[in-house]
């Protein structure tokens, strides 16, 4: 069985983070997070099921090598929206990224995504994003003991699935889960409107973030 957990000691990259159910938390309501940093400082993810109706190369008309990449810019969270960060799954590690999963990495710079963009196999290799969530230092650990997530471990298949929209139901799955493993369930009392995945700074910038839009 699949280890599952909602206590703050699992908290790192490469898991998921799915919006708990019946939680009012604004644009992260019914959302899945991938977690690509935690540290210290405050924590960095990633909102994947959230595709927009905007096409990458749209989006991004500069770069000619995006311009056959079939795929649909997605919201990665409120912070930023006009930073472009990617998820990539690299042939072979790439020197401007980081590491999130054995085989996906995460990166602000344009190097990598241009590189996976011209794969002919991109749309499985390449996801973009407009903004992220942020955590302040110690405001994650402290959401999930208000039962406002349900953490689950992250696959490269799931994040870059053809179909996004089945990504956050298995959160019921996770939950029969945890309360079979845990009886009676460990969950703390759900706060109706948690405060879910501010800026941990609103003057703060992601590191190198190289490339910015506008989406209407």
């Amino acid at each position: 069985m699949i280890a599952l957990s909602v206590a703050a000691e699992v908290l790192g990259p490469g898991v998921f983070l799915y919006s708990a159910p019946g939680v009012d938390a604004g644009s992260f309501t019914e959302s899945v997070v991938l977690l690509v940093q935690h540290e210290a400082g405050g924590s960095l993810g990633l909102i994947v099921n959230r595709p927009t109706k905007v096409p990458v190369r749209e989006a991004l008309k500069d770069l000619g090598e995006l311009k056959d990449f079939d795929s649909s810019l997605y919201f990665g969270g409120p912070v930023q929206p006009e930073a472009i960060l990617a998820l990539v799954r690299p042939v072979k590690p790439p020197a401007d990224a980081m590491r999130v999963l054995p085989d996906v990495y995460f990166s602000t710079e344009l190097g990598p995504l241009k590189e996976a963009a011209r794969k002919p196999d991109a749309a499985s290799r390449l996801r973009v994003y407009a903004g992220y969530a942020g955590w302040a230092p110690g405001q994650l650990a402290a959401e999930l003991r208000q039962g406002a997530w349900v953490v689950g471990p992250a696959t490269a298949a799931a994040i870059f699935t053809s179909d996004p929209s089945t990504l956050w139901p298995r959160v019921h799955d996770l939950l029969r889960r945890i309360e079979v493993r845990r009886q009676p369930f460990a969950g703390s009392t759900v706060s109706s409107k948690p405060a879910v995945g501010e800026p941990r700074d609103p003057n703060q910038a992601i590191p190198s973030a190289t490339r910015s839009i506008s989406i209407r």
